[in-house]
Protein backbone atom coordinates (compact mmCIF):
# COMPACT_ATOMS: atom_id res chain seq x y z
CA UNK A 1 0.00 0.00 0.00
CA UNK A 2 1.30 3.48 -0.83
CA UNK A 3 0.69 6.82 0.86
CA UNK A 4 -2.29 7.86 -1.28
CA UNK A 5 -3.98 4.47 -0.83
CA UNK A 6 -3.42 4.58 2.94
CA UNK A 7 -5.46 7.77 3.24
CA UNK A 8 -7.80 7.11 0.28
CA UNK A 9 -6.49 10.13 -1.59
CA UNK A 10 -7.56 11.26 -5.04
CA UNK A 11 -6.57 14.21 -7.21
CA UNK A 12 -9.76 16.00 -8.26
CA UNK A 13 -7.98 18.54 -10.48
CA UNK A 14 -4.76 20.53 -10.48
CA UNK A 15 -4.35 22.03 -7.01
CA UNK A 16 -7.28 20.15 -5.49
CA UNK A 17 -7.31 16.76 -3.77
CA UNK A 18 -9.65 14.72 -1.59
CA UNK A 19 -8.73 12.35 1.24
CA UNK A 20 -11.16 10.05 3.01
CA UNK A 21 -9.76 10.26 6.53
CA UNK A 22 -10.86 7.18 8.44
CA UNK A 23 -11.47 7.33 12.17
CA UNK A 24 -8.49 5.02 12.73
CA UNK A 25 -6.21 8.04 12.15
CA UNK A 26 -7.83 10.06 14.94
CA UNK A 27 -5.76 11.28 17.87
CA UNK A 28 -6.80 11.69 21.47
CA UNK A 29 -8.94 14.79 20.92
CA UNK A 30 -11.54 13.53 18.47
CA UNK A 31 -10.06 14.50 15.10
CA UNK A 32 -7.47 13.36 12.58
CA UNK A 33 -3.95 13.33 14.03
CA UNK A 34 -2.08 16.55 13.22
CA UNK A 35 0.93 14.66 11.96
CA UNK A 36 -1.27 12.94 9.37
CA UNK A 37 -2.61 16.32 8.22
CA UNK A 38 0.93 17.71 7.98
CA UNK A 39 2.01 14.62 6.03
CA UNK A 40 -0.88 15.09 3.59
CA UNK A 41 0.15 18.71 3.06
CA UNK A 42 3.74 17.62 2.37
CA UNK A 43 2.66 14.84 0.04
CA UNK A 44 0.33 16.99 -2.07
CA UNK A 45 3.06 19.62 -2.41
CA UNK A 46 5.46 16.89 -3.51
CA UNK A 47 3.00 15.65 -6.12
CA UNK A 48 2.02 19.12 -7.38
CA UNK A 49 5.69 20.07 -7.76
CA UNK A 50 6.46 17.00 -9.91
CA UNK A 51 8.48 15.21 -7.27
CA UNK A 52 10.66 17.99 -5.88
CA UNK A 53 11.98 17.12 -2.41
CA UNK A 54 10.23 18.68 0.61
CA UNK A 55 12.56 20.73 2.80
CA UNK A 56 10.14 22.14 5.37
CA UNK A 57 6.58 22.23 6.67
CA UNK A 58 4.93 24.74 8.99
CA UNK A 59 1.52 23.36 9.95
CA UNK A 60 -1.09 25.22 11.97
CA UNK A 61 -3.89 23.02 13.31
CA UNK A 62 -6.73 25.52 13.34
CA UNK A 63 -9.52 23.23 14.48
CA UNK A 64 -10.23 19.53 14.80
CA UNK A 65 -10.56 17.67 11.47
CA UNK A 66 -13.47 15.18 11.72
CA UNK A 67 -13.39 11.77 10.05
CA UNK A 68 -14.74 11.74 6.52
CA UNK A 69 -13.80 13.21 3.16
CA UNK A 70 -11.49 16.22 3.53
CA UNK A 71 -10.61 18.52 0.65
CA UNK A 72 -7.03 19.72 0.19
CA UNK A 73 -6.50 22.93 -1.75
CA UNK A 74 -2.92 23.77 -2.68
CA UNK A 75 -1.59 26.88 -4.36
CA UNK A 76 1.93 27.88 -5.40
CA UNK A 77 3.12 31.06 -3.71
CA UNK A 78 6.31 30.99 -5.73
CA UNK A 79 7.86 28.51 -8.17
CA UNK A 80 11.59 29.13 -8.42
CA UNK A 81 14.46 27.45 -10.17
CA UNK A 82 15.69 25.99 -6.86
CA UNK A 83 12.92 26.46 -4.28
CA UNK A 84 9.15 26.49 -4.58
CA UNK A 85 6.75 27.47 -1.79
CA UNK A 86 3.17 26.19 -1.47
CA UNK A 87 0.22 27.08 0.71
CA UNK A 88 -1.92 24.08 1.61
CA UNK A 89 -5.39 24.20 3.18
CA UNK A 90 -7.13 21.12 4.56
CA UNK A 91 -10.91 21.58 4.72
CA UNK A 92 -12.75 18.98 6.77
CA UNK A 93 -15.87 17.04 5.88
CA UNK A 94 -17.81 19.71 7.79
CA UNK A 95 -16.69 22.37 5.30
CA UNK A 96 -14.46 24.16 7.83
CA UNK A 97 -10.76 24.98 7.44
CA UNK A 98 -8.90 22.60 9.74
CA UNK A 99 -5.21 22.98 8.88
CA UNK A 100 -3.17 25.55 6.98
CA UNK A 101 0.39 24.59 6.10
CA UNK A 102 3.30 26.18 4.30
CA UNK A 103 5.49 23.66 2.46
CA UNK A 104 8.81 24.37 0.73
CA UNK A 105 10.26 21.99 -1.87
CA UNK A 106 13.65 21.98 -3.58
CA UNK A 107 14.91 20.93 -6.99
CA UNK A 108 17.79 18.74 -5.82
CA UNK A 109 19.49 18.95 -9.22
CA UNK A 110 20.16 22.65 -8.56
CA UNK A 111 22.10 21.95 -5.34
CA UNK A 112 25.84 21.42 -4.93
CA UNK A 113 25.62 17.66 -4.54
CA UNK A 114 29.28 17.26 -3.56
CA UNK A 115 28.78 19.32 -0.37
CA UNK A 116 28.04 16.84 2.44
CA UNK A 117 28.73 16.26 6.10
CA UNK A 118 28.04 13.38 8.44
CA UNK A 119 25.10 13.82 10.81
CA UNK A 120 26.27 15.93 13.73
CA UNK A 121 23.47 14.85 16.07
CA UNK A 122 23.54 11.90 18.41
CA UNK A 123 21.38 8.94 17.50
CA UNK A 124 18.11 8.65 19.40
CA UNK A 125 17.98 6.67 22.62
CA UNK A 126 15.61 3.83 21.76
CA UNK A 127 15.81 0.38 23.31
CA UNK A 128 13.21 -2.30 22.55
CA UNK A 129 13.81 -3.79 25.99
CA UNK A 130 12.97 -0.48 27.67
CA UNK A 131 10.23 0.76 25.33
CA UNK A 132 6.61 0.32 26.34
CA UNK A 133 3.71 0.02 23.94
CA UNK A 134 1.12 2.77 24.22
CA UNK A 135 -2.10 1.68 25.91
CA UNK A 136 -5.53 3.16 25.45
CA UNK A 137 -6.51 5.30 28.47
CA UNK A 138 -8.99 3.64 30.79
CA UNK A 139 -12.47 4.01 29.32
CA UNK A 140 -11.19 5.91 26.26
CA UNK A 141 -9.93 4.82 22.85
CA UNK A 142 -7.22 6.65 20.88
CA UNK A 143 -7.49 5.22 17.33
CA UNK A 144 -3.98 6.18 16.17
CA UNK A 145 -2.52 3.79 18.76
CA UNK A 146 -3.81 0.83 16.75
CA UNK A 147 -2.90 2.45 13.41
CA UNK A 148 0.73 3.42 14.17
CA UNK A 149 1.55 1.12 17.14
CA UNK A 150 3.72 3.66 19.02
CA UNK A 151 6.21 2.50 21.64
CA UNK A 152 8.14 4.90 23.89
CA UNK A 153 11.07 4.92 26.28
CA UNK A 154 12.04 7.78 28.58
CA UNK A 155 15.22 9.46 29.74
CA UNK A 156 14.64 12.53 31.92
CA UNK A 157 12.76 15.17 29.92
CA UNK A 158 13.46 13.23 26.74
CA UNK A 159 11.11 10.62 25.26
CA UNK A 160 11.82 8.56 22.15
CA UNK A 161 8.79 7.15 20.37
CA UNK A 162 8.87 4.58 17.56
CA UNK A 163 5.98 4.31 15.10
CA UNK A 164 5.27 1.75 12.39
CA UNK A 165 4.08 3.11 9.05
CA UNK A 166 0.86 1.77 7.49
CA UNK A 167 2.15 2.41 3.96
CA UNK A 168 5.05 1.00 1.95
CA UNK A 169 6.34 3.52 -0.55
CA UNK A 170 9.77 4.91 -1.35
CA UNK A 171 10.58 8.61 -1.08
CA UNK A 172 8.05 9.35 1.67
CA UNK A 173 10.46 9.79 4.60
CA UNK A 174 9.31 13.39 5.09
CA UNK A 175 5.68 12.31 5.37
CA UNK A 176 6.74 9.64 7.87
CA UNK A 177 8.64 12.25 9.88
CA UNK A 178 5.47 14.38 10.13
CA UNK A 179 3.48 11.53 11.66
CA UNK A 180 6.21 10.35 14.05
CA UNK A 181 7.15 13.87 15.16
CA UNK A 182 3.60 14.88 16.01
CA UNK A 183 2.86 11.65 17.87
CA UNK A 184 6.07 12.06 19.89
CA UNK A 185 5.01 15.38 21.43
CA UNK A 186 2.48 13.89 23.85
CA UNK A 187 4.59 11.62 26.10
CA UNK A 188 7.13 14.09 27.56
CA UNK A 189 4.46 16.73 28.17
CA UNK A 190 2.05 14.15 29.56
CA UNK A 191 4.66 12.89 32.02
CA UNK A 192 5.18 16.44 33.31
CA UNK A 193 1.48 17.32 33.47
CA UNK A 194 0.55 14.01 35.14
CA UNK A 195 -3.11 14.05 34.16
CA UNK A 196 -3.82 17.54 35.44
CA UNK A 197 -4.72 18.90 31.97
CA UNK A 198 -5.48 17.97 28.40
CA UNK A 199 -2.45 18.47 26.13
CA UNK A 200 -3.28 19.20 22.45
CA UNK A 201 -0.49 20.63 20.30
CA UNK A 202 -1.86 23.24 17.84
CA UNK A 203 1.21 23.42 15.61
CA UNK A 204 4.16 21.52 14.20
CA UNK A 205 7.23 22.97 12.48
CA UNK A 206 9.77 20.66 10.80
CA UNK A 207 12.88 21.03 8.67
CA UNK A 208 13.66 17.93 6.62
CA UNK A 209 16.97 16.39 5.61
CA UNK A 210 17.74 14.54 2.35
CA UNK A 211 16.47 11.22 3.67
CA UNK A 212 16.86 7.57 2.66
CA UNK A 213 14.44 6.34 0.00
CA UNK A 214 12.91 3.58 2.11
CA UNK A 215 11.67 3.89 5.70
CA UNK A 216 9.38 1.51 7.56
CA UNK A 217 9.76 2.44 11.21
CA UNK A 218 10.72 5.84 12.52
CA UNK A 219 11.91 7.07 15.94
CA UNK A 220 11.10 10.60 17.06
CA UNK A 221 13.02 12.01 20.02
CA UNK A 222 11.06 14.75 21.78
CA UNK A 223 12.41 16.89 24.61
CA UNK A 224 10.30 19.08 26.87
CA UNK A 225 12.32 22.30 26.99
CA UNK A 226 9.85 24.53 28.85
CA UNK A 227 6.55 24.27 30.75
CA UNK A 228 5.20 27.48 32.18
CA UNK A 229 1.75 29.02 32.86
CA UNK A 230 -0.05 26.31 30.91
CA UNK A 231 2.13 26.26 27.79
CA UNK A 232 4.76 23.67 26.91
CA UNK A 233 7.49 23.93 24.29
CA UNK A 234 9.09 20.82 22.83
CA UNK A 235 12.06 20.16 20.57
CA UNK A 236 11.99 17.17 18.20
CA UNK A 237 14.42 15.24 16.04
CA UNK A 238 13.25 12.26 14.02
CA UNK A 239 15.31 9.35 12.76
CA UNK A 240 15.28 6.17 10.71
CA UNK A 241 18.13 4.11 12.12
CA UNK A 242 21.28 6.24 11.83
CA UNK A 243 19.66 8.64 9.35
CA UNK A 244 18.33 11.93 10.65
CA UNK A 245 15.02 12.73 8.90
CA UNK A 246 13.87 16.01 10.45
CA UNK A 247 14.30 18.50 13.27
CA UNK A 248 11.52 20.65 14.63
CA UNK A 249 9.53 22.26 17.42
CA UNK A 250 5.97 22.20 18.67
CA UNK A 251 3.80 24.06 21.18
CA UNK A 252 1.40 22.33 23.58
CA UNK A 253 -1.52 24.10 25.25
CA UNK A 254 -2.40 22.63 28.63
CA UNK A 255 -6.21 22.75 28.89
CA UNK A 256 -7.88 22.38 32.33
CA UNK A 257 -9.74 19.09 32.69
Amino acid sequence: MNFIETFSGDQLEAGRWSFDLAERFNGAFGGTNGGVLAAIAVHTARRESSGRRPTSVDARFIRSCPPGVATVEISALNVGRTLSVYSVDVVGSNGKLCTRAGVTVVAAIQLAGDVSEENLNDQPHYDDAEAKAWLHPRGFKVPLIDSFKPRSCHQGRLTTTRVLLPWEESNTAQEAACVASDISVGPPVGRAVKGRAGIPNPDLTLRFTPAPEIVSQVEARCELVDLNVGQATTRIDTWCGKNLLAVGVSTTTCIPQ
